[in-house]
Parts: structure tokens; C-alpha cells; sequence
């Protein structure tokens, strides 16, 4: 017979706007002064050429080789970087000051062993949405569990509200996530974890966090034809 061990967390905080400026100043707090056992002082293994990318893209790149999850705000509001370099043996704090630049539009948090790369201006309201109630298991792919999330009633209501169209099932020439196989059969039972009244954000920290490292959440606007469509996937 099988059985689920049952995770569950709640949380009764709810996340607000915050301004700009404080947003600048932990991002900068993160980039001038890590502490030694941060996330931030891990080391990137190889090289990266961030020559003709996004910042954003060369962002995600940083976490991708530094095996960190965390998850990454796209606006399309950036340009390609600076022709940017990121030698091996590089701090993920010097990698990611590197690709986003001096004046980035964005900035990184740490966050619970992982990091998030955030617009300056302020986190899109969608993500501020309360999610009341969440399961997912160990044994569906990032991409299932994060996909499943942007179809919750509460999301898709939110996002009609807003004015967003989904970005997943919206028509040809919208950037649309990859397609991500099913995580492969575990040697245990499946574990299910359970969240309650917490911010999208904050939910989709949690989802990525629960899977081995590096999984990372992302979150895009892309307008086309006067349309903003919103995708929500994971890898």
C-alpha cells in the first residue's frame, strides 16, 4: 500500500509592495557585504560568456552553473549585457554584479539557500496573489508543479483582472516555456507537500526549494499585438 508523507507549512504572512529604494538597498546590502556562509560566496565552477544575452538570461545562467534554485522576474524591459564575462572560480555575488550591471533595471535577494532576481520598480502584482491552498509531489517535474499553479482559479482570475492573457495557451509567436520530462520514478514513495495562504512568490520559492537543486521559477511578460501575456514555468 502506498503512502505520502504529508509537509505542511502555513504562513499568515501576506506580502505587500515595498519600495523601490529598498529594494536597491538589499540588493546592494547583497552585493557589497555577503556573509561568509552565504549562498553568494559559492563559487562558479567554469566560465560563462554572457556576450549578446539578456542580463536576465545571463542571470539565470549564474544560478544555473552555481547549482543554486531561486527564481527570476522577466519585465522585458532589459538588452542584451555589455558583452559581459564571467571568469571561472567566480563569487555568485561578483558573477551576478557583472551580468546585470552598475544600473540594472534589477537586483537579487537571497532567499532560504537560494535567490531571486527582481525588478527594482517593484514585484508585479500577480505574484502578490494569496494562494489559500497548494499540494505537489516529489515525483511530478518543477515544470508540472509550477504550471499546475498558474492554472489555479485564483491565479487566472487575478490575471484577467490585471489584464494578462496566459502566456502558455496564448496563440502562436508567444514565448512559451520548455516542455520538461517527468521527474523519474522515485526509489521511495512520493513525498506531498502542502502550503496554505502564502504569496505566489513566495509559493513558488517554496516549490522549486523542494526539488534538488539547481530548479529555478521564472516569470515573464511579453506583449505582442497590444496583448501581455504572463508565463509561469520552471526548470
Amino acid at each position: 500500500m502506498t503512502h505520502f508523507e504529508i509537509v505542511v507549512k502555513h504562513s499568515d504572512s501576506t506580502l505587500r509592495f515595498v519600495p523601490a529604494v529598498l529594494f536597491l538597498a538589499l540588493g546592494m546590502a547583497s552585493a557589497q557585504a555577503p556573509s561568509p556562509e552565504s549562498v553568494m560566496n559559492r563559487r562558479v565552477p567554469r566560465a560563462l560568456d554572457a556576450g549578446d544575452q539578456s542580463q536576465l538570461y545571463a542571470a539565470h545562467g549564474v544560478l544555473l552553473e552555481a547549482g543554486l534554485s531561486g527564481g527570476v522576474v522577466d519585465l522585458g524591459d532589459v538588452g542584451p549585457t555589455a558583452d559581459a564575462a564571467v571568469p571561472e572560480g567566480t563569487t555568485v555575488s561578483e558573477a551576478l554584479t557583472q551580468v546585470l550591471g552598475g544600473r540594472t533595471k534589477y537586483y537579487w535577494r537571497e532567499i532560504g539557500g537560494g535567490v531571486d532576481i527582481l525588478p527594482q520598480k517593484g514585484i508585479p502584482p500577480l505574484l502578490v496573489t494569496n494562494i489559500p491552498f497548494y499540494e505537489w509531489r516529489s515525483d511530478e517535474s518543477p515544470y508540472s508543479a509550477v504550471e499546475r499553479l498558474q492554472q489555479l482559479p485564483e491565479v487566472t482570475r487575478r490575471m484577467s483582472q490585471l489584464g494578462y492573457v496566459d502566456g502558455l495557451h496564448h496563440g502562436p509567436g508567444l514565448q512559451k516555456a520548455p516542455r520538461v520530462a517527468a521527474s523519474p520514478e522515485p526509489l521511495q514513495p512520493p513525498r506531498t507537500y502542502v502550503r496554505r495562504n502564502m504569496a505566489l512568490l513566495d509559493l513558488l520559492n517554496e516549490i522549486v526549494k523542494s526539488y534538488p537543486p539547481p530548479a529555478i521559477w521564472s516569470y515573464q511578460e511579453v506583449v505582442q499585438d497590444q496583448v501581455r501575456a504572463v508565463t509561469i514555468s520552471a526548470r
